[in-house]
């Protein structure tokens, strides 16, 4: 099988970690024995006329696979006026929330063989699919606290909470203010965290900031299937995060990891003392167990293709 991925976030130069989650998804393919070659729209960097500059090019380079994979509602735009007649599968990789994200998810509706959604909700629709990225449970890994914090310069009798955001720290859906009050709030009632910033740091490094905090506090507003869930619960680092995506059904059966229901920074930071009170974490168990490692969800994938193309 020849696949040719169609995305908008891919590591550049600049941000070698935007969309590394797709690009180590798409590499783990090459061993269930799919061909993967992918046409990285940078409308992160160059702007929105990007969609529209290269649909000559694709319409071109289409004709050479056996199916497209669409990864993010945008990228179905180019594709669809490029006038290919070749199959194609989207990923949907964050919540429908805006009036043209709902028109393009329509338009996916009526042409796309197969769409993939990342956070679970209940849908009759035959042609959706659940399956969220998966995680490199080899390369995220429990390492020990204390030689994490060191690797980082970081104070080894200090206790740290993490927040992460791939592209900048003031990203507003990922809500830094929500995270600041929470750790004011559990500061408040006797127990200082240090806040430990993950945000374009080199990816050789990354699994030292999963390991190195006593959890992981994710505040977003509105997520998809975020990684960085799935990489903490890898590393065995509990997470409480706001109810958003597909993270409660993620974190069920986590010892030590809670979703909150208000989302709110007073409710966050009593689920944040509650979690440091729990010695025992079985995020990692539970990671395997649902089948959220690379390798599983590598080959429900490419099972997803050969279902597409009617091969045995």
């Amino acid at each position: 099988m020849k696949i040719l991925h169609i995305t908008n976030l891919y590591p550049t130069e600049a941000y070698s970690s935007f969309g590394i989650f797709i690009k180590e998804q798409i590499d783990s393919l090459n061993e269930t024995g799919c061909q993967n070659d992918v046409f990285f729209i940078n409308g992160w960097e160059l702007g929105k006329k990007e969609y529209f500059n290269h649909i000559g090019e694709i319409r071109k380079l289409s004709k050479d696979y056996d199916l497209i994979h669409c990864h993010h509602l945008y990228t179905i735009l180019p594709y669809l006026l490029s006038f290919s007649k070749k199959p194609y599968i989207l990923s949907i990789l964050n919540e429908i929330n805006s009036l043209h994200m709902k028109v393009l998810y329509m338009l996916a509706l009526s042409t796309a063989k197969k769409i993939i959604y990342k956070h679970d909700y209940k849908t009759k629709i035959k042609k959706m699919v659940y399956l969220p990225n998966g995680v490199n449970i080899d390369f995220f890994s429990p390492k020990d606290k204390d030689s994490s914090k060191k690797a980082l310069g970081l104070d080894p009798e200090k206790k740290y909470a993490l927040f992460v955001s791939a592209s900048e720290a003031q990203l507003k859906r990922k809500r830094f203010d929500k995270f600041e009050k929470v750790l004011e709030i559990v500061k408040q009632k006797g127990v200082e965290l240090h806040p430990l910033i993950l945000t374009g740091v080199n990816r050789e490094d990354v699994p030292l900031y999963f390991n190195a905090p006593e959890l992981f506090i994710m505040t977003s507003d509105f997520e998809g299937s975020p990684n960085a869930v799935k990489e903490a619960m890898a590393c065995n680092t509990p997470v409480i995060s706001t109810d958003v995506g597909n993270v409660r059904i993620m974190l069920e059966g986590c010892s030590s990891s809670f979703v909150s229901v208000k989302n709110s920074p007073e409710e966050l930071a009593d689920l944040v003392l509650k979690s440091l009170k729990i010695k025992t974490h079985n995020e990692r168990e539970t990671i395997i167990n649902k089948k959220l490692d690379m390798k599983s969800v590598a080959l429900k994938l490419s099972g997803l293709y050969k279902q597409v193309l009617d091969l045995k």
